[in-house]
């Protein structure tokens, strides 16, 4: 992996490459909301929201039927949150709550027909969106970036923001409520 520091003073034009690479970041954080936006657009023409689609998609690719836990995992996403989500769908008529025939604490969600119908459509939709946000770029570029994004996802979940805070030279004493080593005084 290429070296992280941003900004190595051995190297001429030092700040051109931090401008170069704050300037790439910005671009992949404006492409992610610009995305985002266009998803969430279209996704409302079948009246639901990411996170609904999402759930419905995940209860979908699980056969039609799927515990919360099983969805959560799927969307990496907490049980809190799917509950609320799960909740609306229901009241909408697209999802149908059972007991589990073997832990009766727990409960196994369903499509109903409608749920499965209106999935279709917006499934149908939402890789018409991704053949088309794509179609500018060859099959190299769109398997290029997919590796980077993958090896950028891993290098963030792997980042340590105490290290971060570190490298930066930041003092202590500016986060009084994070991990402070110097005493308080009264």
């Amino acid at each position: 992996m290429a070296n992280s520091r941003i900004y190595d003073p051995s190297i001429e034009d030092g700040e051109l490459i931090i401008k170069q690479r704050a300037s790439a970041w910005r671009n992949v954080v404006a492409a992610y909301q610009t995305c985002n936006a266009q998803y969430a657009k279209l996704l409302e023409r079948f009246n639901l929201t990411i996170p609904q689609f999402d759930v419905l998609s995940a209860i979908g690719a699980s056969g039609g039927r799927a515990l919360p836990k099983q969805i959560a995992e799927r969307l990496l996403v907490t049980k809190a949150n799917i509950t609320v989500v799960v909740a609306k769908l229901e009241e909408r008529g697209f999802v149908s709550r059972q007991v589990h025939e073997s832990d009766g604490r727990s409960f196994l969600l369903s499509l109903t027909r409608e749920g499965g119908d209106i999935t279709k459509l917006a499934r149908q939709a939402a890789d018409e969106f991704v053949a088309q946000q794509l179609s500018p770029f060859s099959d190299e570029d769109v398997t290029r970036v997919g590796k980077i994004m993958r090896e950028m996802r891993q290098h963030l979940s792997d980042m340590n923001i105490e290290q971060v805070i570190e490298s930066a030279k930041l003092d202590p004493i500016a986060f009084p409520n994070r991990h402070s080593t110097q005493k308080e005084t009264a």
